[in-house]
């Protein structure tokens, strides 16, 4: 994590910026949770962004699972597109 959440921004990346975009595209590939991607600090950065009041764990929980599955199914080096 990247940043002081004050609000409803998270910020994360992952070792590289080509991990950090391959497991952000994976994640918006399999389509059951959606963030984008930005640059903090002149690198790749994924932003969570958490507005709706009715947002409950079972969605914390779906969105946590979305990456750890895209997390382990990519090489530590993700080759960029």
């Amino acid at each position: 994590m990247l940043n002081d959440v004050v609000l409803n921004q998270v910020l994360f990346r992952f070792e590289s910026d080509d991990r950090t975009d391959g497991v952000l595209r994976a994640v918006q590939e399999a389509g059951d949770v959606w963030m984008s991607g930005t640059i903090w600090d002149g690198r790749r950065a994924i932003r969570l962004s958490v507005s709706n009041w009715q947002t409950e764990d079972e969605e914390v929980d779906l969105a946590l699972d979305a990456f750890r599955t895209a997390a382990s199914q990519l090489p530590a080096h993700v080759p960029a597109r």
